[in-house]
């Protein structure tokens, strides 16, 4: 029997009486693991990693980043995200983003690589206080073109929502 994950990765960042930013709570579980986060002097810097060989049919990741006031951050993965072929499942990933008056997010992963037959949901939902700032990137892969997979997945499923203060500006799907 596979073992699928459950995992999940809740991060608050705010900021010191210095006004550098640091991760104020944190919970992680399996797959996810954050690198050493990094104060460049302006933003922190944090790497968000899943060290398992990518997500499979069942997989269910979900994500929660809270920038506070005056926070700036900025997350970034090291490699591509892998979804594999499924056997019936689907990878879920749900991603919430809350970013404060006077809070900077820069989300910039790098890219989804969907396999052949492989089924993908993600549901991402941004909350952008009046003030606050998000840059916020996705990059779809066309699959292992040295396998000849060119967009030969079975199901890719994105919905993103953002608010800014209590208005839906953006629904896309």
């Amino acid at each position: 029997m596979n073992e699928r994950f459950a995992g999940h990765l809740k991060l608050e960042c705010g900021t010191d009486r210095h006004g550098r930013t640091y991760i104020k709570s944190q919970s992680i579980k399996v797959p996810f693991h954050i690198s050493k986060p990094y104060w460049d002097g302006n933003v922190l810097n944090i790497q968000v990693i899943n060290p398992t060989a990518g997500l499979f049919s069942g997989d269910v990741l979900e994500s929660e980043l809270t920038v506070n006031q005056g926070a700036k951050v900025l997350i970034t993965t090291p490699s591509a995200t892998r979804v594999h072929s499924s056997r019936g499942g689907v990878a879920s990933v749900q991603q919430r983003f809350n970013i404060s008056p006077g809070g900077w997010l820069e989300y910039s992963p790098s890219m989804l690589m969907p396999q052949f037959g492989s089924r993908y949901c993600q549901v991402s939902d941004m909350k952008i206080a009046v003030g606050g700032e998000l840059y916020f990137m996705e990059i779809l892969a066309p699959g292992r073109a040295a396998r000849g997979e060119y967009f030969v997945f079975e199901n890719l499923d994105w919905t993103c929502n953002v608010r800014y203060g209590a208005e839906l500006i953006l629904r896309e799907r």
